[in-house]
């Protein structure tokens, strides 16, 4: 914002227009709007200067439309609406508001198209779109808005306008039922027959042999067309200690969509823990695309009989609780051989030295057949100096230092050593 608000303080010293590209501007202005919450007082100084100058008459102005209205629409909210104003938030004066088309995003078919906008205030700030219709099936759409001004004034921002809505639909649950049948012989099958949103007065008891299936479907309230849904539930609540066990009911395929989900007290035992007893049951349906979603208690009395024992629950706050402290133990040591041994090998070790020095004191050393000078007394000082950072190496330095100390070391014991060799051969 500092640096965008010096290029107009610079053109109105200088007396010249900004000379900015327009889909730039428009850039500029995106920005800023996602930087209305600021931190400190000088970042909201300088914003706000940038939005008076994206606003003002004197400069291009840069339009922003901004639904005020509810994303939903529907039979009792039918019209989108939008305001139509400056960043400040201030009219820009009167406006054709159109809507080029509205798309629906899952398959790209256009519903409405150039429909034109009425203003909703004096200030020709609010303008409305009369959107709902029967005809226009639930789901998620994109509005592209067209603006056209009834000034000469410059403008940018009146073309890339889109608006996301949903079209939401009331939904009604028909031809549900609860059936209790055995898992080897369908045929004897019991049959409860469900309407929303009356629960089962009775009691419904399923054992271990037997399986619990519950059908239904939804149904558009205004077009009688049925329909699939994002969620659908159902909910088994042990009366006792409240834990719930939740299946997915799946749509067959075909127009009907009808909705099944099947439990199997014998292969879906474990998910009840083996727990007999009373149950609620429940219905939950959802979708982003439903005006209201449902939650029908079907039975609030469903007894279940395992024929197994059941297992406590587990208490999820002993989750939370304090564990033991961990306590590391490292490797214990490796049984090492007796001392003696390990005097015997380093005696062993040593052994060829002590030979060598015996027979240099028997033989004799020819120290004559050494060359006198300073190349051979350094060779022999930078080669010892070697042995050393072996020695070094071996008991406090790491193998980075002793690289770095070696490459110091081996400059010297290279050209002294060169030298060394280039006497010896000139004396042959």
């Amino acid at each position: 914002a500092l640096v965008f608000n010096a290029f107009y303080e610079v053109a109105e010293k200088a007396g010249a227009p900004v000379k900015i590209d327009p889909k730039q501007l428009v850039k500029f202005a995106n920005y800023f709007s996602t930087k209305r919450h600021v931190a400190t007082l000088r970042s909201a100084y300088y914003l706000t200067k940038a939005f008076k100058h994206l606003s003002s008459n004197k400069n291009t102005v840069a339009v922003v439309v901004t639904r005020v209205s509810s994303s939903e629409v529907n039979a009792q909210n039918p019209s989108v609406v939008v305001s139509v104003t400056n960043l400040l938030g201030q009219s820009v004066g009167e406006m054709t508001v159109t809507a080029e088309s509205a798309k629906r995003k899952e398959d790209g078919v256009v519903v409405v198209s150039k429909q034109k906008l009425t203003p909703k205030s004096s200030d020709f700030t609010v303008y409305e779109l009369a959107f709902f219709d029967k005809k226009i099936p639930r789901g998620f759409y994109t509005i592209h808005l067209i603006l056209t001004p009834h000034t000469n004034g410059g403008f940018v921002g009146l073309t890339d306008n889109t608006i996301d809505v949903k079209v939401t639909s009331e939904a009604v649950l028909e031809n549900a039922e609860l059936n209790v049948a055995d898992r080897d012989n369908a045929a004897q099958m019991k049959t409860f027959k469900l309407t929303y949103p009356t629960a089962l007065s009775g009691n419904v008891e399923v054992d271990y042999h037997q399986k619990l299936t519950v059908k239904f479907q939804v149904k558009a309230k205004q077009t009688d067309e049925f329909l699939r849904v994002q969620q659908a539930f159902l909910r088994l609540t042990n009366k006792k200690s409240n834990k719930e066990v939740i299946y997915l009911a799946e749509a067959a395929t075909g127009a009907n969509a009808q909705y099944k989900v099947e439990v199997d007290l014998t292969t879906n035992a474990n998910d009840f823990r083996h727990q007999s007893g009373a149950y609620e049951l429940v219905l939950l349906v959802g979708d982003a695309a439903l005006q209201t979603g449902f939650s029908w208690k079907l039975t609030d009395n469903l007894q279940l009989s395992f024929h197994e024992d059941s297992v406590p629950d587990t208490n999820h706050l002993n989750l939370y609780s304090a564990k033991p402290e961990i306590v590391h133990q490292f490797r214990e040591d490796e049984k090492r051989p007796p001392a003696s041994v390990a005097l015997v090998f380093s005696a062993l070790t040593a052994l060829p030295l002590l030979i060598l020095l015996i027979l240099w004191l028997t033989i004799g050393v020819n120290f004559s057949g050494l060359p006198l000078g300073l190349s051979p007394l350094g060779f022999h000082i930078s080669h010892g100096a070697v042995f050393a950072l072996m020695y070094l190496y071996w008991k406090y330095l790491d193998m980075f230092q002793t690289m770095r100390y070696l490459a110091l070391v081996s400059i010297p014991l290279f050209l002294f050593g060169h030298r060394l060799l280039a006497t010896l051969a000139a004396r042959r």
